[in-house]
C-alpha cells in the first residue's frame, strides 16, 4: 500500500569526519517591487556535535538568462534569519537514531533592471556526504563532488512580477521504510506551491555537481547499477518516476542506503515557461518495525429508508494512536463524491463533524486532509461522513462499499480492508383523517364543523389537508387558528382542549403543517344551500416525502334542512296609532324566505292606490305608501295579494311546493 512521504533532504550522520559537508538546499525568489526581489536560500546540513559555524554563502551570481553574462555576485553574509533551526527526524512512535538535519536560513533584497532574457540565480558548494550510495562522489571518508543551488525567473517587467515555486521547509519524517513489493510503493509529496497560481511541470533530473555557476552546469556521476533513470539502482521492483502534473514521485526502495535525486519544477504563465528551480533530495531507506493495522468500525450491513435524509458515518481509527492513516472509500454502484461531507474546521486547526452517529456528541480530528481523489488523510483517526436521500427507485437496491484503510507511521504501511453494505428499505407511513360521516343543518342556523388529519409514523414530512369538491365554499367559511408563542392551534377540537398544528401554513383552501393538521369551517346556509339540498364535502390528507406522495379521501354528507313556513289569516282590523298594539297590517304565519314571491296592493275606498310591495315580510303602518309621513283616513281599504306564500317541501325529494296565493278582501283601519 501507499506512504505519503514529504519530499526530503537527509543526511545519515554515523561518520563524523564528514558532518560538515552541506547535504541540500535551493532558492526561493519573490518579486516584491518592479525591480526589487526576496531571496532567500535555505542550506541543510547534519548537526554533529563537532560542526564549526556555517559560513553565509558568497560568490552567489545572478546571471542573464541567455547570454550566461554576470549582472551581479551577491553574498548572504549578514543576512541569516535567525539561528541553525535542528530539525529531528522521526516522530512519536519511531525514531530513527542517529540522524537530525540543521537548517540555515538567509534572506536578502536584490534589485534588477527589467530584462527580457529574464535572470538565473546560481551558488555552487563542495562537498556532498560521502555516504551517498547511488552517486559517485568520490572516497566515502573524503568526497570530492559538490553541489549547484539554481532558480531561473522572469523579467522583471512580467505583468503582475512573479515569485517562484517554493518548496517551504524542512520536514521532519525524512526516512522511509523497505518496500515490500509491487502493491506497496512509496508515495512522496514534494509540496510545492507556486504564490502567483502558475501552472507546475515537474520532472526528476541529474543532480548537478558544483565547479562552475553558468549554465550548463556540471553532472553528478552514478555508481554502478545506478542512473538518472534507475535513481535506487532496483533490479526487480519499478524505478522511481514523477508525476509531471502533481509532483507525487513514486517509489519502492529495495536496499536500505542513502540516496540522492533532484527535483526541478518548471513554472508556466499562459502556456509560456517563466522560470525554473531545482532542490537536490537526499533520503534514507530504513528497514522500520511494523505497526497494529486500523480498525474500521462499521456494522456489515447500514438500513436506510427512502424518503429520508440519510447520513452514515464511518469511524476508522489507529492502536497505534499518531500514525498517519489514510482510507480509500470505494464503490461501483454507490457516488461516493457527491455524498461525502467535509468535515467543519473548528478551533486550534481541528476538524469536526456534529452529531456523529446520532449521538448528539461531536467526533473530533487533530488532522484531516483530503490528499487524492477519494483518498483521506489523518492522524490516529479519521471520520467520515456521507448524506444523501434515497429516492424510490432505489428500494430494494443494496449499495457496496469498500472502505480500504491504512496506516502510515514509522513502519509502514498496515492495512485494514472492509465492505459495508447500505440496504435501501421503504418505511411506510400512517396517515389518518377523522371528518364526520354526515351533518344536517338548518337554514339561517350557524353550524361548525371539524377535520383532523395525523400522520402517526412522526415522519417530519410536510403533511396537507384539502377539501376537494362539493360546490361549498371553502375559503369563505374557513376558520384560521389562534396564534400564540408556541404556535397555530384551535381549542374544544375532536374531544380535545387544545390542537395545536406545526409549521402551520395555508393557501388556497390547503392547511399544511407536520404531524397534525386541523381544519375548522362554521358556515350559516342560506337560500342557495337549501336550493343544493345536499352535498357530498370530500377531504384529502396528504403526507409529502421527498419522493412519494401518500393520500387518504373520505368524504362527509351534509343535509340541509329547509325553512320551516305557514300561512295564517290576519286580523281584519288595525289600528296604526303607535300604541305598540296592531300597528301594522301584515299577513300571518311564516313566510318560506327562499322560495316566496307575492306583489301586494292597498287602494282606498274611491280606488286610489295607497300602498305597494313585493316584500313577504311587508308591514303596512297606514300611511301614504308606507313612508310613515302622511297618515291614510279610517276607513275601509281594498287589498290585492297575488305570488306564494309559506312553501311545503316533499319528503322524499326535498323539492319545494310553494303555497300559491291570489286574494282579495277588505281591511278597516281604524285609530
Amino acid at each position: 500500500m501507499k506512504k505519503l512521504l514529504i519530499l526530503l533532504v537527509l543526511i545519515w550522520s554515523a561518520y563524523t569526519s564528514f558532518a560538515t559537508h552541506v547535504i541540500g538546499g535551493n532558492i526561493d525568489v519573490c518579486q516584491t517591487g518592479p525591480n526589487t526581489f526576496s531571496v532567500t536560500m535555505r542550506v541543510y546540513r547534519d548537526c554533529n556535535p563537532g560542526n564549526s559555524s556555517l559560513s553565509a554563502p558568497s560568490g552567489v551570481e545572478i546571471r542573464d538568462n541567455v547570454t550566461n553574462s554576470i549582472v551581479q555576485t551577491i553574498s548572504m553574509s549578514g543576512y541569516q534569519v535567525g539561528t541553525e533551526t535542528v530539525i529531528t527526524l522521526g516522530d512519536s512512535c519511531y525514531t530513527p537514531t542517529g540522524i537530525c538535519v540543521e537548517e540555515y536560513i538567509f534572506t536578502r533584497s536584490v534589485t534588477l533592471p527589467d530584462n527580457p532574457n529574464g535572470y538565473y540565480i546560481a551558488w555552487d558548494i563542495c562537498c556532498r556526504n560521502g555516504l551517498i550510495s547511488n552517486a559517485d562522489v568520490g572516497s566515502s571518508f573524503n568526497p570530492t563532488e559538490g553541489s549547484v543551488f539554481y532558480v531561473q525567473i522572469p523579467d522583471p517587467a512580467l505583468a503582475g512580477g512573479n515569485c517562484s515555486p517554493s518548496f517551504g521547509g524542512y520536514p521532519t519524517d525524512g526516512y522511509f521504510c523497505l518496500s515490500n513489493g509491487i502493491n506497496d510503493p512509496f508515495i512522496i509529496d514534494p509540496q510545492v506551491t507556486d504564490a502567483d497560481g502558475d501552472s507546475l511541470v515537474y520532472s526528476l533530473i541529474n543532480p548537478y555537481n558544483d565547479g562552475t555557476t553558468q549554465k550548463p552546469f556540471n553532472l553528478l556521476g552514478w555508481q554502478a547499477g545506478h542512473s538518472a533513470v534507475n535513481l535506487l539502482g532496483n533490479t526487480t521492483l519499478p524505478n522511481m518516476v514523477i508525476d509531471s502534473e502533481t509532483g507525487l514521485i513514486t517509489c519502492y526502495p529495495e536496499n536500505i542506503g542513502v540516496y540522492v535525486f533532484a527535483i526541478m519544477v518548471k513554472e508556466y504563465r499562459n502556456g509560456v515557461q517563466i522560470g525554473e528551480t531545482v532542490r537536490d533530495v537526499q533520503y534514507s531507506s530504513l528497514n522500520c518495525t511494523v505497526d497494529a493495522p486500523p480498525t474500521i468500525n462499521m456494522q456489515d450491513t447500514v438500513a436506510v429508508y427512502a424518503g429520508d435524509s440519510v447520513c452514515v458515518d464511518v469511524t476508522v481509527t489507529d492502536a497505534d494512536g499518531t500514525d498517519t492513516l489514510y482510507v480509500i472509500p470505494s464503490s461501483n454502484d454507490f457516488d461516493l463524491m457527491t455524498t461525502f461531507v467535509y468535515p467543519d474546521q473548528i478551533g486550534g486547526g481541528d476538524w469536526q463533524y456534529d452529531n456523529f452517529n446520532n449521538t448528539g456528541s461531536p467526533a473530533v480530528m487533530e488532522h484531516f486532509d483530503w490528499v487524492n481523489l477519494q483518498e483521506y488523510e489523518g492522524v490516529g483517526e479519521i471520520y467520515l461522513r456521507y448524506c444523501w436521500q434515497p429516492n424510490c427507485e432505489s428500494i430494494d437496491e443494496t449499495y457496496a462499499i469498500n472502505l480500504l484503510a491504512y496506516s502510515y507511521g514509522c513502519s509502514g504501511s498496515d492495512t485494514s480492508e472492509r465492505v459495508v453494505y447500505f440496504d435501501v428499505q421503504y418505511e411506510p407511513a400512517d396517515v389518518t383523517l377523522n371528518i364526520p360521516d354526515s351533518i344536517s343543518v338548518t337554514y339561517d342556523e350557524e353550524i361548525c364543523f371539524e377535520v383532523l388529519t395525523v400522520d402517526e409514523t412522526h415522519s417530519d414530512d410536510p403533511l396537507g389537508l384539502t377539501p376537494v369538491g362539493g360546490g361549498f365554499d371553502y375559503l369563505e367559511n374557513y376558520v384560521a387558528p389562534a396564534q400564540n408563542s408556541q404556535g397555530y392551534y384551535y381549542t374544544d377540537f375532536w374531544g380535545q382542549d387544545t390542537v395545536y398544528i406545526p409549521d402551520y401554513s395555508y393557501n388556497n383552501g390547503e392547511v399544511l403543517g407536520k404531524d397534525t393538521v386541523a381544519i375548522r369551517y362554521c358556515w350559516t346556509p342560506g337560500c342557495g344551500d337549501v336550493y343544493l339540498k345536499n352535498y357530498e364535502l370530500n377531504y384529502e390528507a396528504a403526507l409529502y416525502t421527498e419522493c412519494f406522495t401518500l393520500t387518504e379521501n373520505k368524504v362527509m354528507q351534509v343535509n340541509v334542512e329547509p325553512p320551516s313556513s305557514e300561512l295564517q289569516r290576519v286580523p281584519n282590523v288595525f289600528t296604526p296609532n303607535k300604541d305598540g298594539d296592531n300597528d301594522y297590517f301584515k299577513l300571518g304565519g311564516t313566510p318560506d324566505p327562499c322560495y316566496d314571491s307575492l306583489t301586494v296592493t292597498i287602494y282606498n275606498r274611491w280606488g286610489k292606490k295607497v300602498y305597494e310591495s313585493e316584500d313577504p315580510y311587508f308591514e303596512w303602518d297606514g300611511t301614504i305608501k308606507g313612508k310613515g309621513n302622511a297618515d291614510c283616513a279610517e276607513g275601509t281599504y281594498f287589498v290585492i295579494i297575488q305570488g306564494s306564500y309559506g312553501s311545503t317541501y316533499d319528503l322524499t325529494t326535498g323539492e319545494a311546493i310553494p303555497t300559491a296565493i291570489e286574494e282579495k278582501y277588505t281591511i278597516q283601519l281604524l285609530r
